[in-house]
This record gives C-alpha cells, sequence and structure tokens, in this order.
C-alpha cells in the first residue's frame, strides 16, 4: 500500500507540474501583431502563483492602431462634407454652414494625421478645400448681418434667374437678372473687402446675362437652328446649301450686334467659321426678305478636249450667280449708336445731342460777383457741382452768371460731364456719359463735341477719330461691336469716302463710299482669296472690272448688279478661254469658246449652253 500511495503521489506532483509549466507558457506567450506594423514585444510577466481559480488562456487585444482609424475618419469626413455641402445648396444661414464646414474640417485633421501615403495625402487636400470654405463664411459673418442678408437674397434670386434661363423663359429670366442685379449692387454697399469684391463681380454677370436674355437668346436660339438646317444640307444643291449657309452666317451676325460676353464670342467664331467654309462673300440673307443677291460661284474649268459635235451642252461656265459686298446694315445702320438699323446713325447721334442740349449748365439762382470762387461741392439746378469753380458771365448774354473751371457736373438723370467749363459751357477737353452708358470723350467747341475724341455707343460699337456736333465726322475709325472695323472718312456716323472695311469674317473692301455704301472704284478681297478690282455701286460690281479667282482662273469685262453682264473674257488656268457676251452671269449670244489644245467653237450662247456654231479644230 505505502508502495502504491509513494507512486500515486510521485505522478500527481509530476502533472501538476506540467500544468503549471503550461500555464505560465500561454500567460508569458507574445501577442500577435499585425503584419503591416509589428509592435515590439512586452517584458515577460512573471510566473503565475499556482491557483485553483480558472485562468484566462489568452491576453486581451491590443488597441487600434492609426492605420486602422484612417478608413473610419475618412468616411465620417467625407460624410461631414457631404452635409456641409448639401446645407450650403439648400440656402441655410451663414452660421450654421459655419459649424458645419468646422465639423469636417477637424475630421479631415485627424484623418491627415492617421492616414499615410495615398490616403493622407486626399485628407489634407479635402482639409485644405473645407477650410477654404469656412473662410470665406467667415468673412461674410464678419461683414455682418446686413451683408450676409444681402448675399443670401441676391444669390436666391441669380438662381431663379438661371432656372428662368435655362427654361427659355426669357422675359422672366430677364427681369429676375435685373433684380438680382438690384441686390448685389445692394450688397455691395453693405459689404466690405472681398465679400464687396465677389458682390461686384456677382453684379456685373447679372446685368450681363440679364441683356443677353432679353437681346440675345432669341437671336442666338434662331441662329443656332440655322445652323443645325445647314449641317443636314450636306447632300444638298449646291444652291440650295449656299441660301442655308447665308441663312445661317446672317442669323449669326445679327446675334453679334446683341449678345454680350461669352455669347458674343460664340456668335462671332460661328460667323468666322459659317463664311471659312463657305469661301465666298457673305450676303444678307433673311427668311422673310430673301436674299440681296447671292456670291459669284467659282465656273468649273472646260473640258481639255474637244467636244463631240453631237454635243451641245457646255461643261465649262455654269454660273448665274452674282458677287455682292457685304451688306453694311447690320453694322453701319446700327453702328453709332447703338440705334436700330432703321433709325441709323443721324438718328441716335441726334437723340444724344439733344440730350447734352438738355443737360445745359445751369446759371446761378441769384447774380454774384464775377470772379467769386465756389465751395468745392454745391448744387444748382438740377446739377451737381464738385471741382474748383467760379462765377463768370453767362455765355447767353444779359444779367446772368454762370460758372468757369474744372470739375465734375452730375444731373439728376444720370448723366455726367467732367472737364473744363468756360462761361457755362463745355470747352476744351472733357467727357460726357449718358445715364444710358454711352459716352464721348475729347473736345468741345461752345458746350458742343467738335474736334478730335472717343465715342462709346451702348450697342458696343467704338469710335475714335474726328468729330462734328456729336456725330462722327472725317477722319476715323470705327470698330463694330460685330468685329468689323472700318479706317477712313465718315459722313454723320457712316462710311462717306475714302476707306476701308474689314469684315470680321475676312473680307475686305478699299475704295470709295457714299452713306454707308459702298460705291466707285475700289478693291474687293474676298475671304477664300479672290479678288475684284473695278467700280462698285450699291455695293456690287458694277462696270468694267477683273476678278482673279484664288484657283488663277480670271474675268475681266463688264459687271452688272454684281454679275458678268455684257462682253466679257474669262480665263481658266489651264489655258480655256471663252471671250464673248454675257447677260446675268451666264454666257448669253455671241461668244468663242477656245479649249488649251486650239479647238474652239464659234457660234451663238443661250442661258449659258450652245444654241447654234459650229465647232472649228485646230489645223494639224
Amino acid at each position: 500500500m505505502n508502495a502504491i500511495a509513494r507512486e500515486f503521489r510521485s505522478g500527481l506532483v509530476a502533472a501538476t507540474l506540467c500544468f503549471l509549466t503550461a500555464l505560465a507558457s500561454a500567460q508569458t506567450a507574445e501577442p500577435v501583431a499585425p503584419a503591416q506594423a509589428p509592435a515590439p514585444a512586452p517584458a515577460p510577466a512573471p510566473a503565475p502563483a499556482p491557483s485553483t481559480e480558472p485562468t484566462a488562456v489568452s491576453a486581451a487585444a491590443p488597441p487600434p492602431t492609426s492605420a486602422d482609424a484612417c478608413r473610419p475618419l475618412t468616411d465620417q469626413a467625407m460624410s461631414a462634407d457631404f452635409k456641409a455641402a448639401t446645407a450650403q445648396s439648400q440656402r441655410k444661414g451663414a452660421d450654421e454652414l459655419s459649424a458645419l464646414f468646422l465639423d469636417a474640417i477637424n475630421l479631415w485633421q485627424r484623418a491627415g494625421e492617421a492616414c499615410t501615403g495615398r490616403a493622407k495625402e486626399r485628407a489634407l487636400r479635402n482639409l485644405e478645400d473645407s477650410r477654404k470654405s469656412r473662410g470665406a463664411l467667415s468673412e461674410l459673418l464678419d461683414s455682418g448681418a446686413q451683408c450676409a442678408s444681402s448675399h443670401k437674397d441676391a444669390d436666391a434670386l441669380h438662381e431663379l434667374a438661371k432656372q428662368a434661363s435655362t427654361e427659355r423663359r426669357w422675359l422672366d429670366a430677364s427681369l429676375l437678372y435685373r433684380k438680382a442685379e438690384n441686390m448685389w449692387e445692394l450688397a455691395a454697399e453693405s459689404c466690405t473687402g472681398n465679400q464687396q469684391q465677389q458682390a461686384l463681380k456677382r453684379r456685373e454677370e447679372a446685368e450681363t446675362d440679364g441683356h443677353n436674355t432679353e437681346f440675345c437668346a432669341p437671336l442666338f436660339d434662331r441662329a443656332r437652328s440655322l445652323s443645325q438646317k445647314l449641317r443636314a444640307a450636306n447632300g444638298a444643291p449646291n444652291e440650295e446649301k449656299t441660301r442655308a449657309s447665308m441663312l445661317a452666317e446672317t442669323a449669326w451676325r445679327d446675334a453679334t450686334v446683341q449678345c454680350r460676353g461669352a455669347a458674343l464670342d460664340a456668335s462671332r467664331n460661328n460667323t468666322q467659321t459659317i463664311a471659312r467654309e463657305r469661301g465666298t462673300a457673305w450676303v444678307a440673307t433673311r427668311e422673310s426678305g430673301g436674299t440681296v443677291s447671292s456670291p459669284l460661284a467659282l465656273p468649273a474649268t472646260a473640258p481639255t478636249s474637244a467636244p463631240r459635235i453631237a454635243s451641245v451642252g457646255m461643261a465649262g461656265v455654269k454660273s448665274g450667280a452674282a458677287m455682292a459686298l457685304p451688306t453694311l446694315a447690320a453694322a453701319v445702320g446700327t453702328g453709332v449708336a447703338g440705334a436700330g438699323a432703321s433709325s441709323g446713325a443721324a438718328a441716335v447721334a441726334s437723340s444724344a445731342l439733344s440730350s447734352i442740349k438738355a443737360a445745359g449748365i445751369p446759371a446761378l439762382a441769384t447774380a454774384g460777383k464775377i470772379g467769386t470762387v465756389l465751395p468745392a461741392e454745391f448744387v444748382a439746378g438740377s446739377a451737381r457741382f464738385s471741382g474748383s469753380f467760379v462765377t463768370a458771365n453767362s455765355s447767353s448774354g444779359g444779367d446772368g452768371t454762370s460758372y468757369s473751371g474744372r470739375g465734375k457736373v452730375v444731373w439728376d438723370n444720370g448723366d455726367s460731364f467732367e472737364g473744363s467749363l468756360v462761361n457755362g459751357q463745355r470747352q476744351g477737353e472733357g467727357q460726357f456719359v449718358w445715364a444710358s452708358g454711352q459716352s464721348y470723350a475729347g473736345m468741345w467747341e461752345q458746350d458742343q463735341p467738335r474736334g478730335q475724341g472717343q465715342m462709346q455707343f451702348t450697342n458696343g460699337n467704338r469710335y475714335q477719330g474726328r468729330v462734328e456736333d456729336g456725330l462722327p465726322e472725317g477722319q476715323g475709325v470705327m470698330k463694330y461691336a460685330s468685329g468689323d472695323e472700318f479706317t477712313g472718312q465718315l459722313k454723320r456716323g457712316s462710311p462717306s469716302g475714302r476707306g476701308v472695311y474689314v469684315w470680321a469674317a475676312g473680307q475686305r473692301f478699299e475704295g470709295e463710299w457714299l452713306q454707308g455704301v459702298a460705291q466707285g472704284s475700289g478693291t474687293l478681297k474676298f475671304a477664300n482669296g479672290d479678288i475684284f478690282e473695278g467700280p462698285v455701286q450699291g455695293s456690287v460690281p458694277h462696270g468694267a472690272g477683273r476678278l482673279v479667282y484664288a484657283s488663277g482662273d480670271v474675268y475681266t469685262g463688264s459687271f452688272k448688279n454684281g454679275r458678268p453682264d455684257g462682253e466679257g473674257r474669262f480665263a481658266w488656268k489651264m489655258g480655256d478661254v471663252y471671250s464673248g457676251q454675257w447677260r446675268e452671269g451666264l454666257k448669253d449670244g455671241a461668244g468663242v469658246m477656245t479649249w488649251a489644245n486650239g479647238d474652239r467653237w464659234e457660234g451663238r450662247f443661250s442661258k449659258d449652253e450652245q444654241a447654234e456654231g459650229q465647232l472649228i479644230r485646230k489645223a494639224g
């Protein structure tokens, strides 16, 4: 029994020792670290004393590393950014928006600290964007409640105007843009710093957009529709395609007169593209009034070998179209002061002169001593004066007293003048700005614009040169809003005399003008390289002239209303020649067609076809 007891006790001790050894190993084992960031092994813990209580086999999980926190923080920051952007689109208050952006900033900052590599770059970039957004809001809040409220109201009106414009409700859009323009102006008055500059910039945008929706948009839409029809006419006959091209270019030119900003640039580009693709002179063409005249088509080259005697058709000249200068009504009629084509420049300038006369320099209410120095700022009648003025004799005579000096005069209707006054009259150098935006800066004589000056018109046209009684008169340069430009003699605002007119599409005419119409001898260079030299009447070649095509073909002879008419000679570059009678651009009457190989056909032509005659082959 004793031996059995001893053996049992020995086995129990051995089992206990094995259990304690295993337990100590389990409690001192190193925790498994993440593969991407191995952590140092903790110091070994002392072996625990034997205990009859159950013991945990594994240690507690380690806290999450910064790499583990990157993705959750990024998700939270993105969510905060989305909340701020949503609130901004819903026009929430500046205080609420500022708080939302602050939450996003804090989260992006924590994400930037936790993330590495590409994720860190993304977090820092978004952090900077959120800071900029909150900085703008902070500046708005610092400007005061009135500034923030004005910005919010103006922005809401601007968005309503954009929506109406998108829906093509042009009248509603123009009215809303004008209201937005007024609200942005009020915001600029209430704010300072960047917020004021932003309001002024938005006011300019609203002004341009309001003008375009009222005056430009209908014309722009029409031009775009005609351009689509032109693209669809690719497979149509040449005559139909040419007419479609003329209609589209005319519509875009009409749009350039009324459009501003990006819409004006687009209209000009489309005008030039269509002209370049067509390659012939533009002639004003509208669906209601038809074509003024069509361009002279490039004649086909005659066959190099003699046709069979049985053939009566001509494969040669097949051109019955007219050649004309682009109509100047769209440029000149509206050019001088922004009126419609029907009123003309003189009528508008006359109205402007009436405005100048109406804005006369008022006399003093009570006569004073001549030479008395007046206050730096004072009011007389409907005018407000600022500058250096003294009392002077009235230029109208009598006992009235007026002013002499230099400064600025602003009338109640918004007109203003800045310059010199002599005895109550504008004299010398000065600038008059109409409330409409039109302006004249230059020399004055006896209260009238007279001498060298510059004029800016409400439709975008600009003039620099000689002015007589408020009208461009004499040598000058007129730059039209359409991109056209005239340099030369003007009379009452229209080209009259010798001058050079360059169209935006690339055409150019140098010669004589009469009341805005090319009239007399001159040289016309087309955008496609064709050149006409000779007399022009009513803006079309008329009389004996010479037309050299870019291809090298040449017509020399008589023109009538832009077409070869009468006696003329057409020589093809390849050596073929037709000499004889023409009628309305077609070979008609007695003539001789001679081919480069020496064969010729003599006889009578009728509407470009051989009628009666004979083929004579070259001898030998």
